[in-house]
């Protein structure tokens, strides 16, 4: 009987300890599933002006580079954090890493848990003004980003940073920077560059021997030399734009310098080529989402500025992983809409499935603009017929016609 009881005792302990446990784990799992997705601390704490690297500047003068950086109070105890890095715009010509979007989206992602860092580059554009001066100008970021990059990888323990998820985000000329870092290779730099002169793609702006490589970009009205750069299996991509920015294209009707293909563009060329990504379009915007000269107020613009931002975060925490969580579940692309659309559609005997995209892209991926009206978004009578042939043969199986 003593025994027994002892037996018993025994039995009661353990299974109390593993209850402890499963409790434990269960907050834990909670507590992973809530940072990143929700505010879990209400400060954060800031650095400014931390020297990244240095390289020689238009003028030809060697220009320290500094970043300013937003993170969690020191009461984190998570040591493992994603980064995102913040490239400002101001056509390459002005403008700071204390830009007001930047510091924005330190704060805010900062009490989600992230830690986020606003880069100042080299600025200036040659007085010919030419295209080239552009790409030059453009090159010079996109290495001084790739050194931002590489100093976070070399210095992840100290800043708490997990080397295996940093995301890249820029405005304007700032998404130029970031597209081009995330998608543009060696054999890939325009012939007009001179790399003689400014090196390779990498420069030499400091941690050498660090991968610049980032696992997502955020490209916010920003436009890219050639769309082709980007590849299947190539990180994924966030996209926002005005459809009133005269200053940059959201599509391809016109260009900045040479920078012609905007995020409408390569949000289509990622559906096409299965890349996660995201397009949030705004009616009446913009560059930099601003009113249309006489409409609008500044409510109107704060608005959309906040709106963006929130769209960012969701869209960020569906591209992370962490512990064997899996949060892709939502917002991981309209492709997996639909993949999951017709999943379902042939789980049942009364539901077909018609994919009609591809009708609707021409040859390289880019949207047959012909079939749509002026507003680029509603079929016209040609973009009908194309649908209609589409689903013709369908629907005559369909009703044994």
């Amino acid at each position: 009987m003593k025994k027994q009881i002892i037996y018993f005792n025994l039995i009661l302990l353990i299974l109390m300890q593993l209850d402890v446990l499963a409790q434990n784990n269960m907050q834990k799992d909670n507590a992973a599933l809530k940072r990143y997705k929700n505010d879990v601390f209400a400060n954060i704490d800031s650095l400014i002006d931390i020297p990244y690297g240095e390289a020689i500047n238009i003028k030809g003068e060697k220009e320290k580079l500094l970043l300013n950086l937003f993170m969690p109070p020191s009461v984190d105890t998570v040591t493992n954090r994603p980064l995102v890095i913040f490239i400002h715009g101001g056509g390459f010509r002005n403008n700071n890493k204390s830009s007001s979007i930047s510091n924005k989206l330190g704060i805010r992602l900062g009490k989600k848990g992230f830690v986020v860092a606003s880069i100042d580059y080299r600025l200036g554009i040659a007085t010919t003004n030419t295209n080239k001066d552009y790409h030059e100008a453009m090159y010079r970021a996109q290495q001084d980003a790739r050194s931002a990059i590489r100093f976070f990888r070399k210095n992840a323990s100290k800043y708490g940073i997990d080397e295996n998820q940093i995301f890249l985000a820029g405005s304007s000329a700032g998404a130029m920077t970031a597209l081009s870092v995330a998608y543009m290779d060696q054999d890939e730099i325009p012939s007009d560059i001179d790399q003689s002169k400014w090196g390779n793609l990498d420069g030499n702006g400091g941690s050498e021997g660090y991968s610049s490589k980032v696992q997502g970009v955020f490209n916010l009205w920003g436009s890219m030399i050639d769309y082709k750069w980007i590849k299947k299996g190539d990180a994924p991509l966030y996209n926002s734009a005005g459809l009133a920015d005269l200053t940059v294209p959201y599509d391809s009707s016109y260009d900045y310098h040479s920078f012609k293909y905007g995020s409408l563009i390569l949000y289509q060329h990622c559906l096409r080529l299965g890349i996660p990504t995201a397009w949030l379009p705004f009616y009446n915007a913009g560059h930099t989402l601003n009113n249309i000269p006489g409409q609008g107020t500044a409510a109107d613009s704060k608005l959309r500025q906040d709106t963006l931002l929130l769209s960012m975060e969701h869209w960020l925490f569906t591209q992370l992983k962490r512990n064997g969580v899996d949060n892709n579940i939502t917002m991981n692309g309209p492709w997996k809409y639909d993949a999951d659309i017709e999943q379902f559609s042939n789980s049942q005997s009364n539901l077909i499935t018609i994919r009609i995209q591809d009708h609707f892209l021409g040859e390289v991926g880019m949207t047959r603009k012909n079939l749509y009206k002026d507003d680029k978004l509603h079929d016209n009578e040609q973009g009908y017929k194309v649908w209609g042939n589409a689903i013709k043969n369908q629907v005559k199986s369909i009703i044994n016609y």
